[in-house]
């Protein structure tokens, strides 16, 4: 079982990053290379896997659903999952699907819809360890570790503040999260804490790691930062009403993107001395709500925007090109 976790003393406590200016804005245009047959009402979060192949989504009254590209437009369901079921995560391999519902918490095999591990407990993140040995599980506080082969409970971890997403980092030897009041921390496998900051920003928090753990999107309902987990240095940072938001960060770190309610801003880090920053403004500048997901090398971009009749695959890398990105 794993031990207590040891957390640092005041003074270890890294200090409340600075917060940059947002930088000068380039506009883009769509570059769209597909559509996904997704309508805007269907849906209450949406994931692309990280090869950028699958997209899974879900609506709160609709059971779990998944498309793959190049094989029509047919619709796959996770059997056995139901209402009020949530999408959990997505392996780093692409493999498998992690959904959250009810009492319990199942893995699923995007290749062929079976289930592979069903745990007894219910969560509101999780990720799969790099070999597939081993599922973590983030409960309010607790991160909770489990045999992928026999569901069976291996430990528990006390974050200390009430969690919201989790993931594992490279080599499985860190554990990255985000709470709801500001929080971001680092800990090892043994339960310690490395590393805590607390980002500025309006409301509740929550957000998304970059797969390889360099870097963390924090989003507010009126703030959005983007926090190197290595320095402690907020790369990005942009206050607008984003409480209809959501946002993605591609598995280097390097390209994150956000939405609000007027608009799409894509945010070029590749060097972080010089932040480049993009725009896209919706059409006719009324209120939208957008789900977007990115694929793992930041070269998709899938979009649901209120006004579509479906979801389209945007060619993310061909649009910063074009205004001058990486």
């Amino acid at each position: 079982v794993i031990p207590p976790p040891r957390r640092p003393t005041s003074q270890q406590q890294n200090p409340q990053p600075e917060r940059p200016a947002v930088g000068v804005l380039t506009s883009v245009t769509p570059v769209v290379i597909g559509q996904t047959p997704i309508s805007p009402a269907d849906i209450s979060d949406m994931r692309i896997s990280p090869d950028g192949n699958h997209i899974v989504i879900h609506n709160i009254l609709q059971p779990i659903r998944y498309w793959e590209r190049g094989v029509g437009f047919t619709w796959h369901e996770f059997k056995g999952h139901t209402r009020g079921v949530s999408i959990c995560g997505i392996s780093a391999d692409s493999k498998l699907a992690i959904t959250c519902g009810g009492n319990e918490t199942c893995v699923w095999d995007l290749a062929t819809g079976e289930t592979r591990t069903v745990v007894e407990a219910r969560s509101d993140s999780g990720a799969v360890s790099h070999d597939g040995s081993r599922l973590a599980l983030l409960k309010h506080g607790d991160v909770y570790l489990y045999s992928m082969g026999t569901g069976q409970e291996l430990g528990k971890m006390d974050l200390g503040y009430s969690g919201r997403t989790m993931m594992l980092g490279a080599e499985d030897k860190t554990m990255i999260s985000i709470g709801s009041m500001h929080e971001v921390a680092v800990h090892d496998t043994g339960g310690n804490q490395l590393k805590h900051w607390k980002v500025e920003g309006g409301g509740f928090s929550n957000g998304h790691i970059a797969a390889d753990g360099s870097r963390v999107l924090v989003l507010h309902s009126s703030d959005a930062s983007v926090l190197d987990t290595e320095s402690g240095r907020i790369l990005a940072h942009w206050h607008e009403n984003i409480s209809s938001s959501d946002g993605a960060i591609s598995a280097d770190g390097n390209i994150a993107v956000i939405s609000s309610s007027t608009e799409l801003r894509i945010i070029d880090m590749s060097d972080p001395d010089d932040v480049k920053w993009m725009q896209y403004v919706f059409p006719k500048r009324a209120y939208h709500r957008a789900q977007i997901a990115m694929s793992a090398d930041g070269s998709l971009l899938v979009s649901t925007i209120s006004n579509q009749k479906v979801g389209e695959i945007w060619d993310l890398k061909a649009m910063m090109g074009r205004a001058g990105g990486r």
